[in-house]
């Protein structure tokens, strides 16, 4: 199981600005905050076909914005059934960011990818307005994922057992 990102450079500033532009996570930033984003080499990382984006149960706490490929999500138990894919665009790894939890899912590189790599750390080095910004992005995306939970949950209420569908 390979979690370190290739060696070789992941994109020019210029391709990471034109994929920042494309994905919804960066609407709210300003030109100069995307620049100021993509200059930091540090934070785009490259993964091969196959490697361990994130480990179940690591100790690790980045958060990751997909900016290039496709990676699926698995468990340990069961590593061969895909639970997601994901695609350009997607924010995963954000339990642990939030939590310094473990890692609660295995995220793999399907082909070659390109992700955006962010931890407390790095993000302090933007400054505090960025920071904020970017948690105020990820508050957003949280809540929405909250809310299609909520509405797969309504949808499918008759399945679950009536003495079980409160806590």
């Amino acid at each position: 199981m390979t979690t370190n990102p290739s060696s070789s450079k992941a994109l020019s500033q210029d391709e990471v600005m034109n994929l920042l532009y494309k994905i919804p996570f960066f609407n709210d930033f300003t030109n100069d905050e995307k620049l100021q984003i993509a200059s930091m080499e540090s934070f785009v990382k490259r993964y091969e076909n196959r490697n361990y984006i994130i480990a179940q149960g690591d100790q690790d706490n980045s958060l990751y914005v997909l900016l290039k490929g496709i990676v699926y999500i698995t468990k340990n138990g069961n590593p061969y059934v895909k639970i997601s894919k994901l695609k350009p665009g997607a924010i995963f790894g954000e339990i642990s960011f939030l939590s310094d939890a473990p890692r609660t899912t295995n995220v793999v590189a399907e082909d070659n990818v390109v992700a955006l790599e962010m931890n407390p750390g790095n993000i302090k080095e933007l400054g505090r307005d960025l920071e904020v910004k970017v948690q105020k992005q990820l508050i957003k995306v949280l809540i929405k994922r909250l809310d299609r939970l909520n509405n797969a949950l309504l949808k499918n209420i008759r399945l679950i057992p009536e003495e079980d569908r409160f806590l």
